[in-house]
């Protein structure tokens, strides 16, 4: 029986929602495939999914605002209103004011939302939302957050001074609007975040206005977001990118009945009001079937918010030997192609690493979780759920490559090791901010050239040793270099948070 069948097709019933909306969707993706030479694809025990990318929310409702403006609005459930709860207490005592909005934006200046997570604020924090607020935050960036939470103010015009557009001239209006508040001596971020949130989240407002404004200003097709790096800074930019282009929530849910895997702790650190854990050397098994197979790493992030968090990895590689009596380690430059990634050059230089995106050869998003459209069942291995997103990964060795240089003596003599190390840097995205980092390098030893029918670790047959090492950092943006490849390759996802 194929490994893949041990988990089950079947879509899975989700906690009902607290706002009593309608919350279906499917688990999304275990998937079938090979392992690849130089780049993990998923391990064979992966199931098939789909896209979970797409202009709506298939099997998932916005809710009706009852109060303008109206933002869009997806479900939220008991462990959703806890990891917010959570999150938002170091965010706002940390000062980060976009992080708050962009929180505070799930409830969707719904009352019934307002008032629970003031709740469970309370009850998480043994302190009073709006008093935490009120204390760290002033100004526009204070007037937005308590508007977000049904505050008007009282001595202030809103900063909401306009609903979702109707139409064209409407479209128009908002454009000038933002092309004042963008040119003005003195840039009021929270206001042009409030005249974004209505369109956020509804693709054809978000085509609409970018239309409007490139028609405005003369400008490219992109003439909006240009404005957007031309005069914001930090996360202010940030958020305002996140508001236009930002997919929605990963609501699908699929497989994993029975499923089970165990596996080396190395660690498990508090983080977007839930747990992320990392484990090494897995073995994956099916409640009832006895076929098992193995992971060489998984990471999972645990809690609420789980709809709103993602899995951004990017893999630098390097391919070294030594000769016989030296300890030292010469490079080898090399393209890594295997036709299911990204294609790009080993590193060379440690003090100038080389970085892909690892996901799937056109996929539409960077995150490790999605699929190309040419091969729906096979995205980066994952396992989704209301309160989990857990992705695993099984790279490649480097047996060809391996094989390669002890094939050629006459341009590398003397060859006693080959090394292949695979640098694994792995980011927990939610909403435009990475909230954890996890560092994991893998480095597969070679004492001899291996033959071509031994098979890849985690399945050794041959001389070889394996290590790993693993680092897990706190909140921090991207990178540059890493932003750069990320930016290259999927320009609409220039929100993510970048030094």
């Amino acid at each position: 029986m194929p490994v893949n069948d041990l988990i089950s097709r079947e879509n899975q019933p989700q906690e009902q929602s607290l706002d009593n909306e309608n919350q279906a969707g499917g688990l999304q993706n275990f998937t079938a495939g090979g392992m690849p030479m130089m780049q993990g694809r998923a391990p064979e025990f992966m199931m098939q999914g789909n896209n979970a990318f797409v202009n709506e929310v298939n099997n998932k409702s916005v809710a009706n605002i009852d109060r303008e403006p109206s933002i869009v609005a997806y479900d939220m459930d008991n462990l959703d209103y806890t990891a917010l709860a959570k999150s938002l207490l170091g965010y706002v005592l940390g000062g980060k004011n976009e992080l708050v909005f962009s929180s505070l934006q799930k409830l969707a200046m719904k009352p019934v939302r307002i008032n629970k997570l003031i709740e469970r604020y309370s009850e998480q924090n043994g302190s009073s939302l709006v008093d935490d607020i009120k204390g760290s935050m002033t100004g526009s960036d204070l007037q937005l957050a308590l508007e977000l939470i049904g505050m008007k103010p009282e001595d202030a015009d809103s900063l909401f001074n306009s609903d979702l557009p109707a139409d064209d001239l409407a479209y128009s209006t908002l454009a000038a609007d933002l092309k004042g508040l963008l040119e003005a001596e003195t840039i009021n971020a929270p206001a042009i975040f409030a005249r974004l949130l209505p369109i956020s989240g509804r693709p054809d407002s978000v085509a609409s206005l970018k239309k409007a404004y490139t028609t405005l200003t003369g400008g490219t097709a992109k003439a909006l977001e240009e404005a957007f790096v031309a005069k914001l800074t930090g996360n202010t930019v940030f958020y305002a990118l996140y508001l236009l282009n930002a997919p929605p929530p990963n609501m699908n849910s699929f497989g994993g009945e029975g499923l089970s895997w165990t596996g080396d702790e190395n660690f498990n650190v508090s983080a977007g009001g839930g747990n992320v854990t990392q484990q090494t050397d897995l073995t994956i098994s099916r409640e009832g079937n006895p076929t098992s197979t193995q992971a060489d790493f998984s990471v999972e992030y645990a809690g609420g918010l789980s709809e709103s968090s993602r899995w951004l990895q990017f893999v630098s590689r390097t391919l070294e030997y030594s000769e016989t009596g030296s300890t030292d380690r010469q490079y080898v430059g090399a393209t890594n192609d295997d036709g299911s990634k990204i294609p790009y050059e080993f590193t060379t230089d440690p003090n100038d690493p080389v970085y892909s995106v690892d996901v799937m050869l056109g996929a539409p998003a960077p995150f490790y979780e999605e699929a190309s459209p040419s091969e729906p069942e096979n995205p980066g291995a994952n396992i989704r759920n209301p309160s989990a997103t857990t992705i695993f990964d099984s790279p490649g060795s480097g047996l060809t490559w391996a094989a390669y240089i002890f094939d050629n003596p006459d341009v590398f003599p003397n060859v006693e090791k080959v090394y292949s190390t695979a640098y694994f840097y792995t980011f927990l995205i939610r909403d435009f901010f990475p909230i954890v980092r996890i560092n994991h390098i893998r480095v597969a030893e070679f004492t001899r050239k291996p033959d071509a029918n031994e098979e890849d670790p985690p399945h050794v047959k041959y001389p070889m040793t394996e290590t790993h090492t693993q680092e897990v950092k706190g909140s921090a943006p991207l990178p540059g270099p890493m932003k750069e490849v990320l930016v290259k390759y999927y320009p609409e996802f220039s929100y993510i948070a970048s030094k």
